[in-house]
């Protein structure tokens, strides 16, 4: 019975953990980002045979393909978060994509966490070919609520700028792999208890 409690206590402290970003890699969309919310400038989905570039994992990525210096007020994509009061940390991938037309022009995407800046890169693309995807990890970020914002502000004038990839995470709770060998631990514990019986 004891070791029924300590298994139930072990999971229970562990949480239910994992990435809290509905739809970070943006596999349930077609017609628009699900469970984001999109701004005037809009994000749109791309998939096979409609985008500039491929996923960077799955088959969907957002892309916005926004002109001029307004864009980082109206082309937002933003998830508001279910979070405690803690440390998290984000993961996501860009792409800046390339230009079709021979012209460059600056291309930037802007992260905010808690309405704070934790990540920006401006460029001058003039890129003819696919740059490829970047993988971004910031750590560190803190949640003063049980409701967090997550936004991305993007501007791409040759081209379109991809987002894929996004999740944010309690580095304090275990990774699968780590609950897995827990697991693995636990019942081997629980079947030496029933051979010493």
């Amino acid at each position: 019975m004891r070791a029924k409690i300590g298994l139930l206590a072990l999971f229970a402290a562990v949480g239910s953990g994992g990435n809290i970003v509905l739809n970070g890699d943006f596999e349930a969309d077609i017609t628009g980002p699900t469970n984001w919310v999109n701004g005037a400038s809009p994000w749109g989905v791309g998939y096979p045979g409609n985008g500039a570039f491929t996923a960077n994992t799955g088959s969907n990525y957002v892309d916005n393909g926004c002109l001029g210096s307004g864009c980082l007020a109206t082309a937002f994509l933003y998830q508001d978060l279910a979070t405690v009061i803690g440390t998290y940390t984000l993961t996501f991938a860009y792409d800046l994509g390339y230009n079709l037309d021979g012209v460059s022009g600056p291309a930037e995407l802007q992260v905010f966490f808690n309405g704070s800046q934790v990540f920006d890169v401006a460029a001058t693309n003039s890129n003819t070919t696919d740059p490829g995807w970047v993988q971004v990890t910031v750590s560190g970020l803190t949640a003063t609520s049980t409701t967090t914002r997550l936004e991305f502000f993007a501007r791409d004038d040759p081209a379109f700028l991809g987002l894929d990839t996004v999740s944010v995470v309690d580095p304090a709770v275990p990774e699968p792999s780590t609950l897995s060998l827990i697991g693995i631990g636990l019942a081997a514990c629980g079947f030496v208890r029933h051979r010493k019986r």
